[in-house]
């Protein structure tokens, strides 16, 4: 799959005076005129951001639109923050090895006379 970045992402990509932000996660509020979303990168403060209620619904349409996208054309599913908390809920039993049976020799037959 060919990756296509639009002229304007490529521009400020390649801009110095565009600051690049690395977030892995984030958290969101509503105030009485707009959005804020608090963009982290472990647990340390990287960015704020304020959108207009129009703009943070466009925001994750389109960003909904992408993913969906990825994943189609991928054939895997990616997992929100929320699925991987709650996968490794289900999964938090220690891990084990498997049980195997041990292998045993087959006790030979007498011989009938």
């Amino acid at each position: 799959m060919k990756v296509n970045i639009p002229a304007e992402i490529e521009a400020a990509i390649n801009n110095p005076d565009v600051p690049k932000i690395y977030s892995n996660s984030f958290a969101c509020a509503l105030g009485i005129g707009d959005s804020s979303i608090l963009f982290k990168n472990g647990n340390k403060p990287v960015c704020l951001l304020n959108l207009s209620y129009t703009t943070a619904k466009t925001l994750a349409i389109k960003l909904q639109g992408l993913i969906v996208h990825l994943e189609n054309a991928s054939g895997n599913k990616i997992m929100t923050t929320d699925d991987i908390v709650l996968f490794f809920k289900e999964d938090s039993k220690p891990m084990t090895k498997p049980k195997v049976k041990p292998k045993t020799k087959a006790k030979a037959k007498p011989k009938k006379e």
